[in-house]
């Protein structure tokens, strides 16, 4: 990343002190306010036509996931403030580092990383930190663990996975690197990853796998199989893979025009049924999803989002157990303005209820 700070720096550096809000007939003349955030639309309110008793006055901005209330002041006459309040802390994000640093987060993988049946979460960073994010089983996050220094070597991580390949009690990262090769880190955890196992060498067909998703499709217990999209639109489906072998190759579907646009790609257990489904955002932003996927092909497909502006804002995604409800049905998103978000229960046909992980603008 040219002339971009590193990741280390926005890490440990205090907030950046945001610009002075300009007037609203100013803002809504270049529509423009903090470095580029579009300003759509102001508000106030008050008991009385005067405002002399209280009122209520804030902004609003467009963000790629919703318009949001960017301030708010509140006037209350002739009345003196609690002396014993605490000191304000804002709205907390459940995941740290703030807008700008998620919008270097490249790829997410969900899995069991920790030991306590409940999923965590590895990122891989533009410079090459990778880092694990135990989930607390409430849709939040413990504080983070380093697995990897920014380094050269990571940057070259193309697409991961989170899968129970090797049968142990932690899931194991399966990484695809821009050369063809592919490498599985058996269990994973925050003491590192370690044990690399190559699973294809350097020069393979694998470079051209675009998209890897672990997952179970075969009425099994454990997300042993792994769902590949290629380059030319191919689907396969491996089941049983394990250390060093990918297991049994069934192919879903042919080389084809229309799976090319399928831009992401994630597995989960939206429908509640034995096998798990697949998720893909298109090109045009439409979320279908594909119910009870098997070895037989690929399941009935159920619309979640026709197409629209909003979710091509959607570069990353994964799905795992992160609530209370024992299922892989957790939605995971990290959109282009650095925002990140969970979509708690998801259904097969409809998203679950939206928690922010990381605010936008911040």
């Amino acid at each position: 990343m040219a002339n971009a700070r590193p990741l280390d720096a926005l890490r440990s550096a205090p907030s950046a002190r945001k610009p002075a809000m300009p007037a609203a007939g100013n803002a809504s003349q270049n529509g423009t306010l903090f470095g580029g955030t579009r300003l759509v639309g102001t508000f106030f309110g008050s008991s009385s036509p005067t405002g002399t008793n209280w009122s209520c006055t804030g902004s609003v901005i467009d963000t790629p996931a919703r318009n949001v209330i960017l301030t708010a002041a509140h006037a209350i006459a002739n009345q003196d403030p609690p002396s014993n309040l605490p000191p304000y802390q804002g709205i907390q994000a459940k995941l740290p580092g703030g807008a700008t640093q998620w919008q270097h987060a490249k790829l997410l993988a969900s899995g069991d990383y920790t030991g306590n049946r409940r999923s965590d979460m590895i990122v891989v960073w533009s410079d090459g930190e990778v880092t694990l994010y135990p989930g607390d089983g409430k849709g939040g996050f413990l504080p983070e663990r380093r697995l990897q220094a920014p380094n050269s070597t990571w940057t070259h991580a193309e697409t991961v996975t989170g899968g129970d390949f090797t049968g142990s009690d932690l899931s194991d990262l399966m990484v695809r690197w821009s050369d063809g090769e592919v490498t599985l880190y058996p269990d994973a955890s925050a003491s590192g990853l370690s044990g690399e196992v190559q699973m294809a060498p350097s020069g393979s067909m694998w470079k051209n796998a675009i998209q890897i998703s672990a997952g179970q499709f075969h009425n099994g217990k454990y997300a042993t199989d792994l769902m590949v999209r290629w380059v030319d639109g191919e689907l396969t489906l491996y089941t049983y893979v394990g250390a060093g072998t990918f297991g049994t190759e069934n192919r879903l579907l042919a080389p084809n025009d229309t799976w090319k646009n399928a831009t992401l790609l994630t597995s989960g257990n939206f429908s509640g049924k034995a096998n798990w489904d697949v998720l893909v955002r298109w090109v045009d932003g439409e979320l279908d999803t594909y119910v009870a996927t098997s070895t037989a092909g690929l399941g009935a497909e159920a619309r979640m989002r026709d197409p629209n502006d909003l979710w091509k804002h959607d570069l990353v995604m994964t799905a795992g157990n992160y609530t209370p409800n024992g299922f892989s049905d957790d939605l995971i998103v990290r959109w282009s303005d650095g925002e990140t978000t969970l979509y708690a229960d998801t259904a097969y046909t409809s998203l679950g209820t939206e928690n922010t992980l990381v605010y936008p603008a911040s």
